[in-house]
């Protein structure tokens, strides 16, 4: 497993943790808060699918 920090061009392919909030976040809110400014997201990634993130 790896810990990287979510950047404008790493592509989230698959991720679901049963929280639709949460999920939403990661695919839709994570990179353009990134890009403003007001949050970091990292990824901890197994096999290629990210298995978490924070």
């Amino acid at each position: 497993m790896d810990l990287i920090e979510l950047t404008p061009d790493y592509e989230v392919t698959e991720f679901d943790c049963g929280d639709e909030q949460l999920n939403k976040f990661l695919f839709e809110d994570a990179k353009p808060s990134l890009a403003l400014r007001v949050a970091n997201t990292f990824i901890l990634v197994d096999d290629g699918r990210v298995a978490a993130y924070f």
